[in-house]
């Protein structure tokens, strides 16, 4: 069975092989996304979080006995505390969501932890991805029963259900920071017990305190074993959805930067993405992620590939070359190699039109051509005719290479910087010190 083509008719077969993968770091598992990827976006991803014995389990299934009425397709990802023994998870939530486990329509995943901290499997976001090319309408990402501080589930979620319950002893230690402050809509399971309203009243004391004037989410009141008031919780999801659009859009992207982070960023790409990568140019891959338009994996293999290009100091950018006639010296270069050119550019400052040729981005050939009597390449073409005028750097820094080389020595053509082609900044080490070459040194305009 072709992995990819199954998922994508939403097979759950395909889709568990594809999580397995994903969980066992599986070397396919990384293609399979890449192809998959841009079918995925198109789900409300809820998160499901609280304290263990909260209800949480009996509550999605409740949701998921809803959704299945109103012709929703439903993936459902249980993430489990791992197994002392067999590492896998201990597949409770499953257990309590038998009855959904044969519907088509109806797919449940329990995962383990394996360690990971905040309440979510590692491969908890890939596998939401499956789900999502599996043509899932909502997602309901059940976390391990969590603390104050294990709020990992927003970075993956649209919009958070935190699970509470009146009669635990300290309900109050219950609403601090961290939990109450991710949470879009509030769930005070177990409402038949005589402390629910005075843990609702404590709940909106707190909210209004520690939220600083912000609208206090909503909070419904549920008793997840008999299904009361879960059709309440599912028109407010269903709200959120429709009037919080921009919202979502807003918090999708924020998940996608964090998703980026997390797989591309290490310690020392994280330095060259910072040296070589423009905030602006970073937005961009985010948008073009965001529209899928482009998949996060083959963003961080290019990435990768550039930045180790990059990591050099200096690294050499093209050979010049003075001609009599540009056009015609275009023209053969063209014709005799695979090189493409970009338009001519005159630098009157210089005396001098250039062209340039190359593979891809990066020039490989300048080709100089004299204008005016004063021209530089006009002299060296009269002393020494047609050919190689210089070998040109470039480099990250030009001030700070400048600098490094007059401490050793090196006499310069020039007393400082000058304009060069495509707004550049280029400078000029005297021909003396290497051979004879005439050496440029150049860093692109920011």
């Amino acid at each position: 069975m072709d992995i990819v083509k199954g998922i994508l008719k939403g097979n759950p077969k395909a889709m568990a092989r594809a999580i397995s993968m994903i969980e066992d770091r599986d070397d396919y598992a990384q293609e399979i996304l890449k192809r998959i990827f841009h079918y995925s976006g198109r789900s409300l991803v809820i998160g499901i979080t609280g304290a263990p014995g909260s209800g949480k389990s009996t509550l999605v299934d409740q949701l998921v006995n809803i959704f299945k009425h109103k012709q929703k397709k439903v993936g459902i990802i249980a993430v489990d505390p791992t197994s002392p023994f067999s590492g896998g998870a201990i597949l409770g939530d499953r257990i309590r969501m038998m009855r959904h486990s044969r519907d088509k329509d109806v797919f449940i995943r329990s995962m383990a932890t394996r360690g990971h901290l905040g309440g979510l499997s590692k491969a908890s976001s890939e596998a939401i991805t499956v789900l999502e090319a599996g043509g899932k309408d909502l997602i309901l990402v059940e976390t391990v029963g969590v603390g104050q501080d294990e709020v990992e589930v927003v970075k993956l979620a649209d919009m958070i259900l935190v699970i509470l319950t009146p009669g635990t002893g300290d309900d109050i230690q219950a609403f601090k920071a961290g939990i109450m402050e991710i949470a879009d809509i509030f769930v005070l399971n177990k409402a038949d017990s005589p402390e629910t309203e005075k843990v609702e009243r404590q709940l909106k004391a707190m909210l209004d305190l520690g939220l600083n004037k912000k609208e206090i989410p909503p909070i419904i009141k549920t008793v997840a074993t008999t299904g009361q008031n879960v059709d309440s919780l599912v028109e407010q999801i269903e709200s959120f959805a429709v009037n919080q659009k921009e919202e979502l859009k807003i918090a999708r992207k924020k998940r996608l930067i964090l998703w980026m982070l997390r797989d591309i960023i290490r310690e020392k790409i994280d330095q060259l993405i910072n040296q070589n990568i423009k905030e602006s140019e970073f937005n961009d891959y985010v948008n073009q992620i965001y529209k899928r338009e482009m998949d996060p994996y083959t963003l961080s293999e290019d990435l990768i590939r550039n930045l180790k290009d990059s990591s050099m100091t200096e690294k050499i950018h093209h050979i010049g070359i003075a001609v009599n006639d540009l056009k015609k010296s275009l023209n053969q270069w063209k014709k005799y190699f695979s090189l493409k050119n970009e338009e001519i550019e005159e630098i009157k400052e210089r005396g001098v039109r250039v062209a340039t040729l190359g593979f891809d981005k990066e020039p490989l050939i300048e080709l100089l051509e004299a204008v005016g009597e004063n021209s530089t390449i006009k002299k060296f073409i009269e002393n020494n005719g047609e050919g190689i005028h210089h070998i040109c750097f470039k480099t990250d820094n030009l001030d700070q290479k400048v600098k490094e080389l007059k401490k050793k020595g090196i006499r310069f053509v020039q007393a400082d910087a000058v304009s060069g082609a495509g707004g550049s900044r280029i400078i000029f080490i005297h021909p003396s010190h290497l051979n004879g070459v005439l050496i440029e040194l150049k860093e692109d305009k920011e």
